[in-house]
């Protein structure tokens, strides 16, 4: 069994795929963890082991998909059915407090750019179950859960530039634009609206942001009246300042 060079393990994701609404006032739910929780694979690796731990006591059937991962400005999810990533098994039942490992392969060829997947995990109705409109029958709502693999170009030239910066109508706006060959992320971004004198008015946190490889995002931030009125410049910043320098930028009143 291979494993993928570089895995983000860390907590395993804990996913609670479905609840039950039950007419006679009772609720049950069946969860599972996942591990690693998002994974890259670094050439000359092309694939992995996911692994699945059923949580509850009751048995849990599950469908696995690998699917090709896009996103739109305002970091919309689109995903789309690929030949690129083969994952296997794809249908399962893991058995009460049981393990089920899936491994996952891309079979794309090796490209200058980072390709980004994610296998979509979904939790199926017991194969033996009937539902019934009558008192006391449980109905089951079912979700699911997507786990995100990225696979490294051939030569990583990450670059990040924060552009269109602006305030207008009580609100902050800027553009990250992902201008190299893999994704952009970090653990918070920083954003702090200054007066003229350099006093702090502003301050906000973005959480776990990232921006994938040759896309954009579009970030906005509510600020109130007031403060709008006197704001004069703003300053973004990130941990991940390898990828995206901080930046000043002066801005005219949003009031």
């Amino acid at each position: 069994m291979l494993a993928p060079t570089r895995l983000t393990r860390g907590l395993a994701a804990v996913a609670t795929l479905g609840f039950a609404l039950c007419a006679a006032g009772g609720a049950a739910a069946s969860s599972f963890a996942v591990e690693p929780s998002t994974f890259t694979l670094v050439l000359p690796t092309r694939n992995a082991t996911i692994t699945l731990t059923n949580l509850s006591d009751q048995p849990v059937r599950l469908r696995v998909s690998g699917q090709a991962w896009s996103e739109d400005d305002a970091g919309t999810l689109a995903l789309t059915p690929t030949s690129e990533l083969i994952v296997f098994p794809q249908l399962f039942t893991i058995p009460p407090k049981g393990v089920q490992r899936v491994r996952a392969a891309v079979v794309a060829p090796p490209s200058s750019v980072e390709q980004a997947f994610r296998i979509v995990i979904e939790d199926l109705p017991p194969l033996d179950q009937t539902i019934r409109a009558t008192p006391g029958t449980n109905i089951t709502i079912r979700t699911r859960f997507t786990l995100p693999i990225y696979v490294e170009p051939l030569s990583r030239a990450p670059a990040g530039r924060l552009e269109n910066v602006g305030a207008h109508d009580g609100r902050l706006t800027f553009t990250v634009q992902n201008l190299g060959n893999t994704h952009l992320a970090g653990d918070t971004m920083s954003v702090a609206g200054r007066d003229g004198k350099g006093k702090v008015l502003f301050a906000d946190t973005i959480d776990r942001w990232h921006v994938l490889a040759g896309a954009r995002r579009i970030y906005t931030l509510g600020v109130d009246k007031a403060v709008c009125a006197s704001l004069r410049s703003v300053t973004i910043s990130s941990p991940a300042a390898s990828m995206l320098p901080a930046q000043t930028v002066d801005v005219a009143s949003c009031s």
